[in-house]
């Protein structure tokens, strides 16, 4: 009852002649938020009634004037909605693509300005004032030129100088050892070479522990490898992997097993329980398979965000969550035997195996059908033509699974990229968040977190096929049999074309190789000049100069120490096994790997303390850590004792400079955006503005002055009435057994919702206390500095603390344009910069809403039910599906596949993407799905309301329902250059603009009702794609 009470309040907001003066009188931030008090919202025109806000105008300007209507829609949607964007908003300057996301952020960025440029006022919360200080000291130009690199200078002669930019004879290599170099970073700004130390948790379920990690690489540094290179060091992991099974090479194991034997004797009077948990770890061997069989049987938490919109950020935006339940000052024993920390780590691995295990959940491989045909007639071919053939399929399909965070992402990072942020606030944040590993944004970096899935594509297809038409002969649908065996005979027939192609498809792989190894050199001879005119600028300053020839031999030396590191890095990605030992265990394994020498000498117990030390928190060589991936230190340890002490420490300062140098003035930025080819910095007001490392205070400040409660609370009603009709979707599912119904229906019942902002930002206390500890003063130099140091020893303070800010949740970042679902947690979230004008407001109809943001919930929503969505039960515990239920998901998704398969992706061009259809599966499941869920949850509004919404001025020719799928395609109206456009359908798994509207369309019965499609038309195919169907 109360909820139909609000809803009819909401109607009559929308519908009413006359408001209330509550309605009318809106506070002074809500009127900053939608730009005017709410006026009368209606006149009359015949039966219809006519919207006359101004917010009401203005989406109804937006999207007329995208509209091309000689255009018939029901041949070309995007068309005739977006036909005339690109004239009338054309790309503006230091950006690539214009969309209304850019539009939204455009806003959201002059609402943060608005809030951080205003003098300092007395009622000020501490943290508040701090944001201000630091944005005035970024944006104080005249003193960071006057100051210029010496700040950077000063920094990097009390360690010992930099040896590149350094006479013959001044530096010390006795006295200066990386090692000590090193340490004085650590304790400087928190920041180490080699290494990364955190205390956190990955699950919010899970007890916070010390954490060894590998640390991150410079900027861009993964551009150096090729493709050749990248993939040839997977596959010696595999084949590592492979003799590990037969007990053979794995001097690392048996290290490993050692150290955990002592430590297992050392804490076994101690803690049965928690040594009965260590076994259970050492139970996940080398080999795949048997990591694969205990996956099915625990817990699976996946880091990666399926996110909305795919930002190209340097850093990793999957968050590790600092929310910590309450510590004890006075520290007991924990249990770092983490189930969820481990699945999380293990779960690339599962689903680059899973098919080998279970080929009914394989239909994101169904689209390579042609293959297997393939490699049957070609199987007496030469051992360099497969491998050759074997090395293209796997570069075409590196894109297969892309983004969301570290799905990614993945970018997560995207239902739309984002406006790209700037490089200087990925370095930054990159040090917070320097656990989730900054990878560099190049193609390159997208194989890292995906390509283990291709690794298994050759071989396991002949059994995906085989299954499927095995039950294709048991079912009784005589409908899905008949389409299945169509595309039977279809691929059958591809197989010969690709038999005949092979030859050519080998040249087109030479070019493409060609074409690849020129790129790296390239690359590699832009990094050398990067860095020697930085060296160059340096070595000016300090009133020397140092031999070109000299400074180049020592850049080169570098250059290649860091291609050798990014090597030990790659074949480290394949390693997902979790140790679990104390520091000075982890000090025995490290030792155990060979001689110890000058260069490779890391003593883990006494840097780690020394860390800690810096911080006020006292830890003993008994603290227990988790390393993830032991191979990287492995790699490590034989890289260091074969690498020269100079090439090292040049490094380790090299690293430190990067950090530096956004704070040392425009000539040392202007090369380093020469190097990561960003040249669309903006104002200096924007630089300063991405910059402001206090988000969370500028967050809440935001929420505080443009987001209402009543706005926020009327987002929650719309994802509730989204979730409503996706039950009635799956209720009325006629090939979903009753126990798969019941498994799915608790998973969306139990989805939460998170809006607007983190849960903390109603603690007051905490608000308050934010950032206690923390100084910032006129120095941008020295505030980045003490920031950076700042952040690393609040984390290892919250190791003693109780409460205090630990409990804080990162995940939902209130000024990040951003939506996503994170499937270990079932949970979506909706931000406050989501529910900012054009995408939302509360002063036009409900269609207009319920096509923008309501289109994001639903496709959020519907991710919990896509690909890989629907295999997370309502925990987020990873629960295989039964095998006739799988084979008919299967079944479903595979019709999304060869729809968008069959699709041009450039308009007038026969531009396509291998397979393009697996490649974006989940996001067009969620696309399709999201709208039919979302339209009828608009006209379930619009029954409760009683009354048809009003017309939009200028737009009243058109129905309600018309209107929402105008709405719907105007989310999508883009202006992109071209060659980017290319870029983005081969690398990312979210469709391009133009299928994202023509697709769902396509798969909607509703939306030919609205614009009286005739069938077989275009955006009326009589055959339809829907999961529950």
């Amino acid at each position: 009852m109360l909820r139909l009470l609000i809803l009819a309040s909401m109607c009559a907001i929308i519908n009413a002649g006359i408001l209330s003066n509550y309605m009318l009188e809106y506070p002074r931030t809500l009127q900053s938020l939608f730009g005017t008090k709410r006026e009368a919202t209606e006149e009359r025109t015949g039966e219809r009634e006519v919207c006359k806000t101004k917010e009401c105008s203005l989406i109804a300007k937006i999207i007329k004037e995208s509209m091309d209507e000689s255009v018939d829609p029901c041949d070309d949607f995007y068309d005739y909605a977006c036909g005339n964007w690109s004239n009338v908003t054309p790309i503006p300057e230091n950006a690539s693509t214009w969309s209304m996301w850019e539009m939204v952020q455009e806003r959201i960025e002059g609402q943060i300005k608005g809030l951080i440029e205003n003098e300092e006022k007395p009622s000020d919360l501490f943290a508040v004032k701090l944001a201000k200080k630091w944005y005035h000291s970024c944006m104080d130009e005249e003193s960071i030129e006057k100051r210029g690199v010496e700040p950077l200078l000063n920094s990097l002669w009390r360690h010992g100088g930099w040896p590149i930019i350094m006479e013959d004879g001044e530096w010390d290599e006795n006295i200066y050892k990386w090692q000590i170099v090193d340490d004085q970073y650590g304790r400087l700004m928190g920041l180490n070479a080699f290494y990364e130390v955190d205390f956190g948790q990955i699950s919010w379920e899970s007890d916070p522990s010390l954490l060894i990690m590998r640390p991150h690489l410079p900027v861009g540094a993964r551009r150096l490898i090729s493709y050749n290179e990248f993939m040839e060091l997977q596959m010696g992991m595999d084949s590592s992997d492979e003799n590990n099974e037969s007990g053979e090479g794995s001097q690392e194991k048996g290290s490993r097993e050692k150290a955990e034997e002592n430590e297992h004797n050392k804490d076994k009077e101690e803690d049965e329980e928690e040594s009965e948990e260590d076994n259970e770890i050492d139970d996940y061997s080398d080999t795949a398979e048997e990591s694969e069989e205990k996956l099915q049987k625990k817990k699976v938490a996946v880091g990666h965000r399926r996110r909305l919109v795919h930002g190209n950020r340097r850093h990793n935006n999957k968050k590790v969550a600092n929310s910590h339940s309450k510590l004890r000052r006075k520290r007991v024993k924990r249990n770092v035997t983490n189930q969820k920390l481990l699945h999380k780590l293990l779960h690339q691995l599962d689903k680059a195996k899973k098919h080998k295990a279970h080929a009914h959940v394989a239909h994101s491989k169904l689209g390579h059908k042609g293959k297997k045909v393939h490699s049957e007639k070609n199987s007496n071919k030469g051992k360099r033509i497969e491998q050759s053939r074997k090395k293209r399929v796997t570069k075409k399909k590196i894109a297969k699974r892309l983004g969301h965070g570290k799905r990614k992402s993945e970018k997560h990072e995207a239902m739309r990229k984002k406006s790209k942020t700037t490089e200087m606030k990925g370095k930054i944040h990159g040090n917070e968040h320097r656990k989730n590993q900054r990878i560099d944004n190049h193609r390159i970096h997208h194989a890292v977190n995906k390509i283990s899935e291709n690794d298994v594509d050759e071989e396991d297809n002949n059994d995906i096929d085989e299954t499927n038409e095995e039950d294709n002969e048991e079912k009784g649908d005589d409908e899905e049999t008949d389409e299945e065996d169509n595309d039977d005979n279809d691929e059958d027939d591809s197989g010969d074309k690709n038999e005949e192609d092979d030859e050519d498809d080998e040249d087109e792989d030479d070019v493409d190789e060609e074409a690849e190894e020129e790129r790296v050199k390239k690359a590699r001879e832009e990094y050398r000049e990067y860095i020697l005119n930085v060296s160059l600028v340096l070595s000016r300053e300090r009133g020397i100069e140092v031999p070109r020839e000299q400074m180049l031999k020592d850049i080169d030396d570098m250059i290649d120490f860091i291609i050798k590191l990014i090597h030990v890095m790659i074949v480290d990605d394949q390693d997902f096994e979790l140790f679990n030992t104390t520091l000075s265990g982890f000090q025995e394994l490290y030792e155990s790997w060979g001689p110890i020498t000058p260069t490779n000498k890391i003593n883990w117990v006494k840097k780690v303390e020394r860390l800690f030390a810096e911080a006020d928190v006292e830890i003993g060589d008994d603290e227990e850590v988790i390393v993830p991936g032991t191979t990287y230190f492995e790699k490590l340890h034989e890289l260091l004792s074969e690498t020269p002490k100079k090439v090292i420490v040049n490094y380790v300062h090299w690293l430190f400079i990067e950090e530096a140098l956004m704070a040392t003035g425009k000539e040392l930025l202007e090369l380093f955006y020469q190097w990561t080819g960003d040249n669309r910095v903006g104002s200096r007001e924007k630089v300063c503005l991405n910059l402001v490392q206090l988000t969370n205070i500028a967050g809440y400040q935001y929420v505080q002055e443009y987001l209402k409660e009543d706005v926020a609370k009327a987002a929650r009603d719309m994802i509730d009435d989204i979730q409503k009709e996706v039950e009635y979707q799956i209720e009325e599912s006629n090939w979903v057994s009753e126990d798969t119904k019941h498994f799915v229906l608790d998973k969306l019942v139990h989805m939460e919702n998170w809006i607007g902002y983190p849960e903390w930002y109603r603690n007051t206390t905490i608000v308050k206390r934010y950032f206690q500890g923390l100084t910032i003063g006129p120095s941008f130099y020295e505030n980045i500095i003490n920031y950076m140091r700042y952040r690393k020893w609040k984390n290892f303070r919250a190791v003693v603390q109780e409460g205090s800010d630990d409990e804080i949740n990162d995940m939902l970042d209130p000024l990040e344009l951003n939506a996503f679902f994170m499937p270990t947690e079932n949970t979506i979230s909706i931000t406050a910069a989501d529910l900012q004008s054009p995408f939302f407001s509360p002063n036009r109809p409900w269609y207009v809403n319920f096509g923008i943001i309501g289109l994001i919930m639903g496709h959020e929503v519907n991710h919990g039910f896509d690909d890989q969505g629907h295999l997370f039960d309502k925990d987020g515990n990873r629960m295989e599906w039964l095998t006739a239920m799988a084979d008919a998901y299967n079944k479903r998704a595979k019709c999304f596949i060869n729809q968008y398969n069959k699709y041009s992706i450039l308009k007038g061009e026969n531009f396509t993407v291998e397979d393009y259809g697996n490649q974006t599966i989940g996001e067009n499941i969620a696309d399709s799905m999201g709208m039919h869920a979302v339209f009828r949850a608009y006209k379930r509004r619009e029954r409760e309301c009683g009354k048809e919404d009003p017309a939009l001025p200028g737009l009243e020719q058109f129905s309600n329902n018309q209107m929402f799928f105008l709405s719907f395609a105007n989310l999508w109206c883009e202006t992109e250059n071209e060659d980017m456009l290319r870029m983005q359908a081969m690398y990312d798994v979210h469709s391009t603009a133009r299928l994202r509207v023509i697709g769902p369309v396509s798969n909607s019965e509703d939306f030919a009702k609205a614009f009286k499609c005739p069938v077989g038309s275009r955006m009326n195919p009589a055959n339809k794609c829907n999961i529950w169907k």
